[in-house]
């Protein structure tokens, strides 16, 4: 063989070899992330079922502590309050 085709076959074969692994390489490289972002997605999904969750039976249960809070204090604080007697107050 001559020494020209000798040498146009190995940098053929440099070319095929470095075009191939180079591929390989990305196809890793892009599967790597596809998973990663796959696995976020799923993450932030959870998190936001989740967090809806929360607001569904959390923000009832806010509202009744606070409206407790406010008829216990007026109670602790300025005594019974007038829905709270008996006998309906005298009024003039």
């Amino acid at each position: 063989m001559q020494p020209q085709v000798t040498a146009a076959l190995i940098a053929f074969g440099g070319i095929v070899i470095g075009l191939f692994g180079r591929d390989v390489v990305m196809a890793l490289v892009l599967a790597n992330r596809k998973r990663e972002d796959e696995r976020r997605d799923r993450t932030e999904s959870r998190a936001l079922t989740r967090h809806d969750t929360v607001r569904i039976y959390g923000d009832p249960l806010h509202q009744a502590v606070k409206s407790l809070r406010f008829r216990l204090c007026e109670i602790i604080d300025h005594g019974p309050a007038r829905y709270l007697l008996a006998a309906p107050p005298i009024t003039k």
